[in-house]
C-alpha cells in the first residue's frame, strides 16, 4: 500500500459512519486501526473533536508511513495537513537533511518540537537554539547542546526564563558562568550561574 494513496471507498465508507455515529471516543480511538489511508486519517486527526482520536489517527498514519521508511515518513510530514499527523511523523525521522526542513520550515511548533528531539547535529541545533519562535522548542534544543559558546549566548539572550535556566544548567565554562554570575538578566538567572559555577570543576 502507497501511503498517499487516494483514500479508497471502504475507508471513506468507514470514516463518514464513525463521523455520523455517537460512538464513545475510546471506540473511535479504537477504530482507528481499521482505516488503511493515510489521507482518511489525516482528515479524522484535523475534525474530530477528540484529543485521543486525533492522536491515534495520527499514529496510524505513522505506523502505515513508516512501512515505506524515510521516505513515506517524509512525504507524510511534508504534504499531511493536521500538525498532530506531522509530529508524529517526524518523531520517527533520522535523516539530518529532512530533520533540518522540518525546524526550518514547519509553522507548528508542535512538529518541530518533534523534529528537535530527534537532531543529533549540533550546528542545527545551535541556529534553532537561537532562533526558533517559540520557546519550547528552543529549550528542547539547548537541552541537546554541547556548545558552550552558544549555550552563553542563549542564557544571556534568550527572553524566556526557562530557556535560560536550561543554557545555564549546561553550561561547564567557568569564564561563562562567572559572566553570567554577575552580568545574567535575573537575579535568580545570576544566582543559579553563581550556583553552578561553585559546583563545576576547575
Amino acid at each position: 500500500m502507497k501511503p498517499h494513496s487516494s483514500p479508497g471507498p471502504d475507508d471513506r465508507y468507514l470514516a463518514s459512519v464513525i463521523a455520523g455515529s455517537s460512538l464513545d471516543s475510546q471506540t473511535r480511538a479504537a477504530a482507528v486501526d481499521l482505516f488503511d489511508d493515510v489521507a482518511v486519517l489525516d482528515r479524522i486527526s484535523l475534525s474530530d473533536d477528540s484529543w485521543v482520536v486525533c492522536h491515534e489517527a495520527a499514529r496510524r498514519s505513522a505506523d502505515l508511513a513508516e512501512n515505506a521508511g524515510e521516505i513515506g515518513l517524509g512525504k507524510l510530514v511534508l504534504d499531511a495537513q493536521s500538525a498532530v499527523v506531522r509530529a508524529a511523523a517526524a518523531a520517527r525521522i533520522t535523516d539530518p537533511g529532512l530533520l533540518q526542513r522540518i525546524v526550518t520550515t514547519d509553522f507548528d511548533d508542535r512538529v518541530r518540537l518533534a523534529a528537535v528531539r530527534q537532531i543529533q547535529e549540533q550546528d542545527l541545533l545551535v541556529r534553532v537554539a537561537a532562533a526558533d519562535s517559540h520557546w519550547e522548542v528552543r529549550h528542547a534544543a539547548v537541552s541537546k547542546l554541547d556548545d558552550q559558546g552558544a549555550l552563553a549566548a542563549v542564557a544571556l539572550a534568550d527572553t524566556h526564563a526557562e530557556v535560560r535556566y536550561a543554557a545555564v544548567m549546561r553550561l561547564c565554562d567557568p569564564e561563562a558562568l562567572e559572566w553570567i554570575a554577575a552580568e545574567g538578566a535575573t537575579r535568580d538567572l545570576r544566582q543559579l550561574a553563581a550556583l553552578r559555577f561553585s559546583r563545576i570543576d576547575r
